[in-house]
């Protein structure tokens, strides 16, 4: 039996989590490589002029590389603040969606992000924070003592469930079958009786199996009634029934936390995601004009025009040798560019998420001072989704949880006036915290396929027609202009696909200037 047949069969039998922790006992976990920049510096003695087309972290990212590589840039962005979507809400801010506004009324020191939140210990966003010196403190992504919470079908129909309930029946109850098609040579592999033994081993340990290999939930589940001194002994609960599990939907929270980008440790950037976007904001010298919706783009073999409109209306056009070009694609399509069809084709049928977030603040944290959840999520079939716990501030006299769905269900409390879609996530959230109600103190809300410049959350490459293909053609230049952004990454939805993308560019910019030698015939990057 080689590794491979042991780590298939481990995936197909038992799931990610089991494969993984076997990947990493044999030493088999790699990190991945980033893009290499630091050896083009000094390559060439002039550089070229570079436009970028949006102030999110990639637009930002892109400019604070080209700097340090010596070329001149300029950013245009439609917005009046920098950071795209990586953006954080307070007190007094306005949250905007077409045609709306709301004013966040939150108590001081709150905060709530709209977009991204959390940061995967080995994306690159963790290096730029180090580098800014951002400040990051742990995202509790799994707290076990939050709950599953089914409201549709099953047995376990209207149950607030503890994760950790749910995780060890279904680990356990996997373990054991596992164990007895191990044992009774069924297992469509050939094992030696020693990697008999060492699976055997494994599997008990993993699934809290008695010695019979039968798993009963003792000393891994919640106590029915817990001794903490005294004659009396603690007694668990029983396991759920195997069959109830699995109708309730637990596979979907496995898929989600299994995950290799959200995998612990989990990070947070202490007091908002914003604090990034001002750090790159804070360490670029390249002119951004806010206020600045692009209009036309033309490109070619010897440079890029962009036309926009200004904060007033009036009309501009500007010159440069490059572009990079990080405007969404539901906002790039409806744009005229001179880009050829398949690209043109590819921008169009790029299919983005329809997140919807509501946070809303509590006059009291009953979850922690009630319940004992601190950090974490609790999951559930109703459209909100999630119901998202601070990682943060605990025991303070307030606080904020969000829910956060997408889909369908992202889709559904997007159309809802923003009254009534804060009702139903509130009346939802209650059927698990029924203090919630009662407790409720504001809350805003924002869906992104509503918010200007941005209409969409993320991009999903294997939803878009054409899906491969189209993402391929987003790698490749027009004449002199780069896409960048999540979207021309392979982890959108991140921070760091955002910055993984402007660095790929960054790169190709540069060894297309020393390839070519550019050398600008006039000035660029000057106002018509």
């Amino acid at each position: 039996m080689t590794r491979r047949d042991l780590l298939l069969f481990a995936a197909k039998a038992y799931g990610v989590n089991f494969a993984y922790s076997l990947m990493e006992d044999m030493g088999m976990v790699v990190k991945p490589e980033p893009t290499d920049l630091e050896s083009l510096r000094g390559q060439a003695e002039k550089k070229a002029t570079v436009l970028i087309l949006g102030a999110g972290i990639a637009g930002m990212c892109a400019a604070y590389e080209l700097e340090r590589l010596g070329y001149k840039c300029l950013i245009l962005e439609a917005r009046h603040r920098t950071g795209g979507r990586c953006h954080t809400v307070r007190r007094g801010d306005t949250v905007e969606e077409t045609g709306l506004k709301q004013v966040c009324d939150f108590e001081r020191g709150a905060f709530f992000n709209p977009g991204p939140t959390r940061v995967p210990h080995w994306h690159i966003t963790v290096d730029y924070c180090h580098k800014f010196k951002v400040a990051l403190a742990p995202w509790i992504n799994v707290n076990e003592g939050a709950y599953v919470f089914q409201s549709t079908t099953g047995r376990l129909k209207g149950k607030k469930i503890r994760l950790q309930d749910a995780i060890a029946d279904t680990t356990g109850y996997m373990a054991e079958i596992v164990s007895r098609t191990v044992k009774a040579d069924q297992a469509d592999i050939t094992l030696s009786e020693d990697d008999k033994t060492q699976v055997m081993t494994f599997l008990s340990r993993y699934g809290f199996l008695d010695r019979d290999g039968k798993y009963r939930g003792r000393q891994r589940r919640s106590y029915k009634s817990f001794a903490g001194a005294g004659p009396m002994q603690s007694q668990y609960e029983e396991p759920y029934p195997i069959a109830d599990l699995f109708a309730a939907g637990m596979g979907n929270y496995f898929h989600f936390v299994d995950a290799n980008d959200q995998q612990s440790t989990m990070l947070e950037i202490v007091g908002g995601v914003d604090k990034l976007a001002r750090a790159f904001e804070g360490n670029i010298r390249s002119p951004i004009l806010f206020g600045s919706k692009v209009t036309n783009i033309k490109t070619s073999a010897s440079g890029v025009t962009a036309s926009y409109a200004d904060s007033h209306d009036n009309s501009h056009t500007i010159d440069a040798d490059y572009c990079v070009c990080t405007i969404p694609l539901p906002v790039l399509k409806k744009i005229p560019a001179n880009f050829d069809a398949p690209t043109t084709a590819a921008i169009a049928n790029g299919r983005y998420a329809n997140s919807t977030k509501v946070a809303t603040e509590y006059k009291r944290r009953f979850w922690e001072e009630d319940e004992r959840i601190f950090g974490g999520i609790s999951w559930t079939d109703m459209p909100i989704g999630q119901v998202i716990y601070p990682s943060h501030d605990f025991f303070s006299k307030s606080g904020v949880l969000v829910n956060y769905t997408m889909g369908p269900n992202g889709q559904m409390l997007a159309a809802l006036p923003v009254d009534k879609r804060m009702a139903a996530a509130l009346e939802m959230t209650s059927r698990i915290h029924p203090q919630a109600i009662a407790e409720r103190k504001s809350a805003v809300t924002l869906s992104w396929a509503n918010v200007p410049f941005s209409e969409g959350a993320f991009a999903i490459w294997e939803l878009a027609a054409g899906g491969e293909a189209s993402y391929q053609l987003l790698c490749k230049p027009q004449g002199r202009l780069f896409f960048a952004g999540e979207h021309a990454s392979r982890i959108t939805a991140w921070m760091a696909g955002a910055i993984e993308s402007a660095r790929f560019v960054v790169k190709e910019i540069a060894v297309d200037a020393q390839r070519t030698s550019v050398l600008p015939a006039a000035p660029k990057l000057q106002l018509a």
